[in-house]
């Protein structure tokens, strides 16, 4: 933890550490770990802020999570679920670029 602290990690533009953290462990052993999907159902909840404003709310229920095909390791679902300190590096572009053309094509 206190090397992530310093910064001395040289993440890329635009990519930042997600460490999750098992809640019933003092200590544990970190794995390296790639984002694992999380299974939403298909509902949501209508909710208002303190503003008044409405916002729709996914995750109410009880969630599954799964690894992703073709990749191998452990995803941070796995690590916290074996009581282990999950780093991820994490990208910020969600992009679908593989529906772009077929968006186009639809409009």
């Amino acid at each position: 933890v206190s090397k992530i602290r310093e910064g001395s990690f040289p993440l890329p533009a635009r990519q930042f550490l997600n460490i999750n953290i098992p809640s019933n462990k003092q200590e544990a052993e970190i794995k390296v770990t790639y984002a694992g999907y999380r299974h939403y159902v298909n509902d949501s909840h209508l909710h208002r802020n303190p503003r008044g404003e409405e916002f729709h709310w996914l995750g109410l229920h009880p969630l599954d999570f799964s690894s992703r095909e073709g990749k191998t390791g452990m995803t941070d679902f796995d690590a916290i679920e074996s009581g282990y300190i999950s780093i991820t590096p994490i990208m910020l572009d969600l992009s679908a670029y593989k529906s772009m053309k077929a968006l186009e094509e639809w409009l």
